[in-house]
């Protein structure tokens, strides 16, 4: 016996369908017909559509909320490469260290630094 596998219908297909069961210019069995779903389905569909209705309206506030947490993160971020500034130029300083030697000690540095944090590397 051959088991079925299940339909995935993309969100664009299922708002279609909600939206055009919310038209109410057909019954949800009509619907079921012509887009071969079960009725159930679509109320299902259409109870979770309009649930979530009111995050439409919501989504700015989310967005500065968002905009706001990122604002904060790049500051902290900004704060900490200042300090790791600071602190590459003292040990600069007081290491004696020359320009040329400075690109691939610091590039060594960020290296051991990712791994030992467990970081994840640029790019990857």
């Amino acid at each position: 016996m051959e088991k079925k596998s299940r339909r995935k219908f993309s969100a664009d297909f299922k708002a279609k369908v909600v939206l055009e069961a919310l038209k109410e210019r057909n019954t949800i069995e009509e619907i079921a017909r012509k887009y071969e779903v079960h009725p159930n389905q679509i109320h299902t569909w259409k109870k979770e559509f309009l649930n979530s209705a009111s995050l439409v309206f919501s989504s700015g506030d989310r967005l500065m909320e968002d905009k706001k947490l990122q604002e904060e993160e790049r500051e902290k971020l900004y704060a900490q490469i200042g300090q790791q500034k600071v602190e590459i130029d003292w040990l600069k300083k007081n290491w004696g260290i020359s320009n040329s030697m400075t690109a691939d000690w610091c590039c060594q540095l960020v290296e051991e630094a990712i791994d030992m944090h467990g970081w994840q590397r640029p790019g990857h």
